[in-house]
């Protein structure tokens, strides 16, 4: 693996996902922690998503195929999905963003973590 300091959003996003139920042990989890912290530095990534942050973040995890990456985010969200943590992220961002039989895409839910880090919500989480 490459090296690569953690960010401060790589940390905090981590946080997030610990506090809304996600799994720190499916792939998933460690992928939507990088993919966010990429889209945190350059917003507009999220617009190309398969040629460019899948991409990046199957090279820094040394995976072959990209496929790999969206599949494994996918579980992860479909993961938190079965469990009570889009409820959860609803209290968060203090909206219904998302029903009992409402899931986000992954881009969605990159997005939404990175905004989680770039609107400073974790300021004035208490969960």
């Amino acid at each position: 693996m490459t090296i690569y300091q953690q960010s401060e959003a790589h940390n905090i996003i981590k946080l997030f996902l610990i506090k809304v139920g996600m799994k720190c042990s499916l792939n998933g989890f460690a992928y939507i922690c990088y993919a966010a912290d990429l889209v945190t530095k350059d917003p507009n990534l999220i617009y190309d998503l398969c040629n460019n942050v899948y991409v990046q973040t199957a090279k820094y995890f040394e995976i072959e195929n990209s496929n790999c990456i969206e599949r494994s985010i996918r579980h992860a969200i479909d993961h938190l999905a079965n469990t009570n943590g889009f409820a959860l992220i609803n209290k968060i961002f203090k909206t219904n963003l998302y029903s009992k039989h409402d899931k986000p895409t992954s881009g969605e839910f990159i997005k939404l973590c990175a905004q989680y880090y770039n609107l400073q919500m974790y300021e004035d989480l208490a969960l």
